[in-house]
């Protein structure tokens, strides 16, 4: 059974803080292919971001699970031991203990743990944030980035997540539903408009210079998830939105 397949429920979520409930199967194609092509997608963004960015001597990874930026660093020869790679669960961090040994500094935390740093970061990546996409997420971000320090978001589309949520979720728009072991389990998920999201980070101070959408279409490994193909998902609509920017300078907002 492939466990990433739509399903119809009356019973109520059953939701959870964090992803240890499905960490051992979450990064497993077949099971959670939905994931999978959201990891492909981002990977597209990604690689347009450190064209642009990179290198910069200190990076910082929020909720990285199995670490995408790691796996990037490594593509474009970029010095693991600028990045901090962090998540709020150890089991999903552990997925990216093999660049502990290459250089990375990696560390069990969540947005409010981490704090504010003494020394800022020049990038923040939160691939898939929507988990933790707060006003104290983007409140953060700005005390974390230098001045000229620059963030990388990416998030399920709001088109997509509208669809599917609205068909296949009752309605529970600010939940994602996975299926483990035949249960489906909850996880926060917060995708507001692009317009929304993009005045919540101002809002927090912070610039939007680029928003880009990935579809279905331009999947490198085509796509593999049920989710993504349903009558209702077109083949042009966005799948994963990508959101950059920095810091606003005094007396401008955009």
């Amino acid at each position: 059974m492939n466990a990433d397949k739509p399903v119809d429920s009356a019973q109520p979520p059953i939701p959870v803080q964090n992803y240890d409930r499905i960490a051992a199967e979450y990064y497993d194609p077949t099971r959670h292919p939905t994931c999978a092509d959201f990891r492909d997608a981002t990977r597209l963004l990604l690689e347009r971001f450190l064209a642009q960015y990179a290198p910069r001597p200190r990076s910082l990874e929020l909720g990285a699970g199995k670490s995408l930026v790691a796996e990037c660093f490594v593509a474009h020869h970029l010095p693991l031991s600028t990045l901090t790679i962090t998540d709020a669960s150890a089991a999903m961090l552990a997925y990216s203990e093999i660049w502990r040994e290459r250089g990375a500094a990696l560390a069990v935390a969540t947005i409010e743990t981490l704090g504010d740093s003494e020394q800022p970061f020049d990038l923040v990546f939160a691939c898939l944030g929507d988990p933790y996409n707060t006003p104290n997420l983007w409140q953060r971000m700005r005390q974390w980035l230098t001045p000229n320090g620059a963030y990388f978001y990416t998030t399920p589309s709001f088109d997509w997540a509208t669809r599917f949520r609205r068909h296949h979720q009752n309605g529970n728009d600010s939940l994602a539903e996975f299926v483990v072991e035949g249960e489906a389990v909850y996880v926060p998920s917060f995708v507001p408009s692009p317009a929304a999201q993009r005045a919540l980070i101002v809002g927090c101070g912070l610039t939007v210079d680029h928003i880009v959408h990935i579809t279905r279409r331009e999947l490198p490994n085509g796509v593999r998830s049920a989710k993504l193909s349903l009558p209702e998902i077109a083949a042009d609509l966005p799948i994963v939105t990508g959101f950059w920017g920095g810091l606003q300078k005094e007396g401008s907002a955009r």
